[in-house]
C-alpha cells in the first residue's frame, strides 16, 4: 500500500512518525522516501550521504524513464532498521521532489510488493506531491493536540478527505490539551495515535543516539509499531472516507461553519 505522511502547518514530528512507521510496519516490511520539497533531514541526523537517494532517483527517471526505475536501488538502511530513499537538503530538493510527483505509477508498482511511505512535509494545496496525497491508500496528518493546530486541520480536512482516495487520520504529536478521544468525537476523524515526550524513542528516531537497549519498546516507538499494523491490516484502495461535519473547534473561535 502506499501511505503519505504530513502535517498542515509545519507541526512537528512527521519524519520522526514517517521513519516510525518504515522501521517498525509488519510482514513484508516497507520503504520510506523522503520527499519533503524545504529538504531532507535524515541523512544529517543519521550522520550519512544522501546520495543514493532521491536526487539520483530523480536522474535516472529522468534519464530512463520510470517504468525501467526501481525505487529500492536508491534506498539506504539506518540504524533504526528502516530503508529510506534520502533526500538532499534544502531547496536542492525540490526538482527531485518534482519529478517524483510525476512518477506516481512507480511509487504504485513498489508499493505492490512492500508498504511504501511518503514523508510530504506539509500537506498545502501548493504542493507538488498533490498527485501522490490522491493516490495514497492511508493519509496521516500530524497534529498537536492544541486549539491553534486542530482548527488548521479542521480548515483542510474536507479538502483533503474529498480529494484523497484512501483513509485520512489523524496523529497527535506532542502536548496539549485534548485527546485522542475528544479530537475523534469533535472532529469526526479517526486517530491513528499519540505520542508525547519519549527521550528515547525521540533519541532514537532523531539520529541522536546511536543506539539505546530496547528502543524499540519506548513509548513513541511502540506507538508508531501499533499504528504500522493498523495501517497494514486494512485492505489498500479503499475508496474514499466520507466527509463530515467538524464543528467544535471552529465554535471555540467563534465561527459558525453552517
Amino acid at each position: 500500500m502506499l501511505v503519505v505522511v504530513g502535517s498542515i502547518k509545519g507541526s512537528p514530528g512527521v519524519t520522526s512518525l514517517a521513519l516510525g512507521l518504515a522501521s517498525r510496519w509488519p510482514d513484508t516490511g516497507s520503504l520510506l522516501v523522503e520527499a519533503d520539497s524545504d529538504g531532507g533531514d535524515l541523512a544529517a541526523r543519521f550522520g550519512v550521504n544522501p546520495e543514493p537517494g532521491l536526487a539520483a532517483l530523480a536522474l535516472a527517471i529522468r534519464s530512463s524513464g520510470p517504468d525501467t526505475v526501481a525505487l529500492e536501488g536508491f534506498a539506504q538502511r539506518l540504524r533504526v532498521d528502516a530503508e529510506v530513499v534520502l533526500a538532499p537538503p534544502s531547496d536542492a530538493a525540490a526538482p527531485a521532489v518534482e519529478q517524483l510527483a510525476a512518477s506516481v505509477p512507480m511509487l504504485g508498482r513498489a508499493a505492490v510488493h512492500r508498504s511504501v511511505i511518503v514523508d510530504v512535509g506539509r500537506l498545502s494545496r501548493r504542493s507538488p506531491l498533490a498527485p501522490v496525497v490522491q493516490a495514497a491508500d492511508h493519509v496521516v496528518v500530524v497534529a498537536t493536540p492544541n486549539l491553534a493546530d486542530l482548527t488548521q486541520v479542521f480548515s483542510r480536512l474536507q479538502r483533503l478527505r474529498a480529494t484523497a482516495r484512501g483513509h485520512v487520520w489523524v496523529w497527535l504529536s506532542g502536548a496539549g490539551p485534548y485527546d485522542e478521544a475528544e479530537v475523534s468525537a469533535d472532529l469526526s476523524v479517526a486517530v491513528l495515535g499519540t505520542v508525547g515526550r519519549d527521550k528515547v524513542g525521540a533519541g532514537m528516531l532523531t539520529g541522536r543516539y546511536l543506539t539505546a537497549p530496547g528502543w524499540w519498546r519506548s513509548p513513541m516507538v511502540r506507538a508508531a509499531g501499533d499504528a504500522a499494523a493498523r495501517l497494514a491490516d486494512i485492505p489498500p484502495a479503499v475508496g474514499h472516507a466520507e466527509v463530515r461535519n467538524l464543528m467544535p473547534y471552529v465554535n471555540a473561535m467563534g465561527v459558525n461553519p453552517r
